[in-house]
């Protein structure tokens, strides 16, 4: 069994081998399992101490005691309060004192809540609204901070917990709650009204049609800020993303997926596209399916026709417009071909060829499946999401020919995001956005197959 270094995290060496021990003043404590590792600041493992089962968090490094005491403080509200949260077993110095620790009592089965877990949702709004009532606040309001186990939902995370004098007023209130509610995809947005009666309960507030229509405003922005900040992760090398600049190449990857070929290919796209597939050959943009290593995927070529083609690319990297909105597709959870690496090349800070590397939804379009077996009632449910999720969005894709939709395994995937913009002004604006493009894609249909798609969407208010 190894032994803990807090030098070894200080200095940004993250990798630990399970188990190893660390001495605290209070006895050593075991760690079975790394749950959370921030190099150099935080170490969450679970771990055996004193003969029980508990999970320690470790705060080592520059300012290591404040943000100790930030959570230790956090964590006494918490457990003040009416919401369940695993119990403070022990706090503790780390031996040599180069950090603290928090030790908590070890949970069995619990695991992060998941947006499909519907009663969870309502337990969550419903835990929100007794810690308001208590005047308590937790400001990182995402689900990894609420744990189900046994059909209870539990919080966690003290760093982010402050204590108001008396109970939370509404403004502040429904602001809170709307962080909460926007972690939720677009698709979920039927759940609003019965999650915000969970809410009111809680408060003992009467049900109000007009706080209703404040939240769900507030959480039409609040999401929008969550996909910008997560848009901004995909341009830089972080947790989920690398990111390889050099003079003449810029390279992203989801970090998953970077393995050993893709590394290679970026190295050398135009090799390894020598011998693949031609699915489209356009002028502006070429569409190959190959292999990269045991992965079948579809590498989206951008090309540039001229020296003024180069130069629009420079102020509109298409590729990286491509790149961005399928990360913003994926992260809001609408169907698409999902990006994996982004190749551009360079010089300087001036973009010329590039190549977008997706996930593999095949080749079989919309208007090709209709044409050969007709409208499938699951092709026109999800067709009637894909739009609806858009307009709840607030995107707008501006070419949905029906050759942009793939059916793969039973759903539709909604491709060649390219020139997807996000709309701007009131919710209002926004929830009537998609209406371009709606037409664009009836424009698609003629006879009975109209009949049917239109019929579905009129139904749904998109049409």
């Amino acid at each position: 069994m190894s032994g803990f270094s807090s030098q070894r995290l200080m200095d940004g060496q993250g990798q630990l081998t399970t188990p190893f021990t660390v001495e605290l003043d209070g006895g050593s404590c075991e760690c079975l399992e790394v749950l959370r590792l921030l190099p150099g600041k935080r170490l969450v493992a679970r771990a055996r101490y004193q003969a029980r089962d508990v999970v320690v968090k470790l705060f080592i490094g520059p300012g290591a005691r404040r943000r100790y005491t930030r959570e230790k403080t956090g964590v006494t509200h918490l457990l003040a309060s009416s919401a369940l949260s695993p119990r403070l077993v022990d706090t503790a110095l780390l031996a040599h004192g180069r950090g603290w620790a928090l030790v908590f009592d070890y949970v069995a089965d619990a695991r992060p809540v998941l947006v499909e877990d519907r009663q969870a949702a309502e337990q969550i709004a419903d835990t929100l609204g007794h810690l308001h009532a208590d005047g308590v606040v937790h400001r990182d309001l995402h689900l990894d901070n609420f744990m189900l186990a046994r059909n209870r939902v539990y919080v966690v995370d003290g760093d982010s917990v402050k204590k108001v004098r008396g109970a939370l007023s509404e403004t502040p209130s429904l602001g809170y709650l709307a962080e909460f509610l926007a972690q939720y995809p677009p698709s979920e947005v039927g759940r609003l009204a019965s999650l915000m009666a969970c809410y009111e309960r809680a408060r003992g507030w009467s049900v109000s049609t007009d706080r209703l229509s404040r939240v769900a405003a507030a959480v039409v922005a609040a999401r929008k800020r969550r996909v910008r900040r997560y848009l901004a992760k995909t341009q830089r090398t972080c947790t989920e993303f690398v990111q390889v600049g050099k003079w003449h190449s810029n390279v992203l990857a989801r970090r998953a997926h970077f393995n050993e070929p893709l590394v290679t290919f970026a190295e050398d796209p135009e090799t390894h596209l020598a011998d693949a597939q031609i699915i489209k050959a356009g002028n502006s943009a070429t569409v190959f399916r190959v292999v990269i290593g045991n992965e079948p995927v579809i590498v989206k070529r951008y090309n540039v026709k001229s020296f003024w083609h180069r130069v629009r690319r420079w102020f509109k990297p298409r590729a990286r417009s491509a790149w961005r909105n399928g990360h913003r597709l994926r992260f809001l959870c609408i169907p698409t071909a999902d990006p994996i690496l982004l190749v551009e090349r360079r010089w300087g800070p001036f973009s010329g060829l590039a190549y977008l590397v997706m996930a593999d939804r095949g080749d079989a379009n919309l208007a090709m499946q209709v044409a050969s077996c007709g409208w499938q009632p699951a092709w026109l449910d999800a067709v009637v999401g894909l739009f609806a999720d858009l307009r709840t969005a607030g995107l707008r894709h501006r070419d949905t020919k029906a050759t942009n939709f793939l059916v793969d395994n039973g759903g539709v995937y909604l491709i060649d995001l390219d020139g997807m913009t996000e709309l701007r002004g009131s919710a209002l604006t926004v929830a009537q956005g998609p209406t371009d493009d709606v037409r664009r894609f009836l424009d698609n249909w003629q006879g009975e197959d109209l009949v049917r798609v239109e019929e579905h969407l009129r139904e749904a208010g998109l049409a």
